[in-house]
């Protein structure tokens, strides 16, 4: 399992810029003029987060792929491969469904929820998705443990 070093490091990279633009997110204003519209075309924040899920799927995708291709190669059973990586082969799944969910999250469109009452008409963005959910702390878990493994992985060569 050494060749699924390039997508844990591309993976770790992406998902903290993605945290790290998190911090911006807040900044962005929604209009109620732009209903209908996906996320990603409303601000080159959603563009790039969603550009950075898609890319990460791709990428553990592709892996999954050519390991899987590998392994049938030097006729290794897949089985026997998955039950002593099931750690990796887990986080792996897990990445790929956090990835595909933040593709969700970024390429929804909007739709404004309308509330009246007595004293004014208020309009609100609903309530996140399960794939916002997912998303969200799916990319906090995946990050912390694609770098302790990592670490662990590089403290072992030491």
């Amino acid at each position: 399992m050494d060749n699924l070093v390039n997508p844990q490091v591309y993976t770790i990279i992406t998902f903290g810029a993605s945290i790290f633009l998190w911090l911006f997110l807040p900044t962005v204003t929604i209009m109620s003029s732009m209903e209908g519209m996906p996320l990603y075309l409303i601000h080159p924040f959603f563009t790039l987060e969603l550009f950075l899920m898609l890319s990460t799927a791709i990428v553990w995708v592709r892996e999954m792929l050519i390991s899987f291709y590998n392994l049938r190669k030097q006729r290794i059973a897949l089985t026997k491969s998955m039950a002593q990586n099931s750690f990796i082969v887990s986080l792996a799944f897990v990445t790929v469904i956090v990835a595909i969910s933040g593709c969700i999250v970024f390429s929804k469109t909007i739709h404004f929820e309308e509330f009246s009452s007595d004293l004014v008409d208020l309009i609100s963005i609903p309530s996140p998705s399960p794939f916002a959910l997912i998303y969200g702390y799916g990319i906090l878990f995946c990050e912390g443990a694609w770098i302790i493994m990592g670490l662990t992985r590089a403290l072992k060569r030491l």
